[in-house]
């Protein structure tokens, strides 16, 4: 059953994906946002399958698109890359839930896409003044 339910999760993950490559971390659903941040209070050393295909996914996505590769034609992706990239993703992750969840604000960033000089934009907004 659980098996079942992953690769169900898994599909309608890469369907998202698939149709929004480009997306930033403020655009995930808040459905997937749930299920893509990886539970590290749980007594998880490492990332489970569910959550690195996920993030493979993207990558593999956000690279054939931006360079325009065409159908059969191979890529290389370095799995150290992957590995080192999944801390930089629960990042933006966990970013996005704080942004829609707390007073602290952050300018969106790319879902997908990392450079080593990536910097996060953040304010706070008084919430009784918003209210």
């Amino acid at each position: 059953m659980k098996r079942t339910l992953s690769r169900q999760l898994l599909k309608k993950s890469c369907e998202w994906i698939r149709h929004n490559w480009n997306a930033q971390n403020h655009e995930v659903p808040d459905e997937s946002l749930e299920k893509w941040l990886f539970p590290y209070d749980d007594n998880e050393d490492e990332p489970l399958g569910f959550h690195l295909a996920v993030l493979s996914f993207g990558l593999i996505q956000y690279d054939m698109v931006v360079h325009n590769v065409p159908p059969g034609v191979e890529r290389t992706l370095s799995l150290t890359q992957i590995a080192e990239t999944f801390p930089k993703w629960q990042m933006k992750l966990g970013f996005t839930e704080v942004h829609r969840r707390t007073s602290v604000k952050s300018k969106p960033l790319p879902l997908f896409s990392f450079s080593d000089d990536e910097r996060v934009v953040t304010w706070w907004v008084d919430d009784e003044a918003a209210s």
